[in-house]
């Protein structure tokens, strides 16, 4: 059985937080993780997930601020990096993914096999 090599990249994000307040902290992490809505009426409560980018993009959550994610959808992570450059560092690290990695990155988006 062949053992496919895929390219990806470890994304790896640290916030400057004296330069962000509260609302902006959410607005990037809602926008890259996405989160949980839930809305109480009459005795009934009603939740939604409201999407963030890695819930578009298959990736491995490796750590609370890192991730790995497949070269083709590299393009949209720096865009959404770029709008936030003066307040969050980044840093990308190449790496190969062999075989089996991407079939767990597939099976469990967002979440790490250990």
């Amino acid at each position: 059985m062949e053992n496919p090599k895929r390219r990806a990249f470890i994304v790896s994000f640290d916030i400057h937080t004296q330069s962000l307040s509260v609302s902006e902290r959410c607005k990037f992490f809602e926008g890259l993780y996405g989160r949980q809505q839930v809305i109480k009426r009459q005795n009934k409560v009603y939740a939604y997930r409201r999407t963030g980018l890695l819930d578009m993009v298959e990736h491995i959550r490796i750590a609370n601020s890192a991730f790995i994610v497949m070269e083709q959808h590299m393009k949209e992570i720096e865009k959404f990096f770029e709008e936030w450059e003066k307040k969050v560092d980044v840093q990308t690290i190449p790496v190969i993914l062999e075989g089996e990695g991407e079939e767990k990155q597939k099976r469990n988006r967002g979440e790490v096999i250990l």
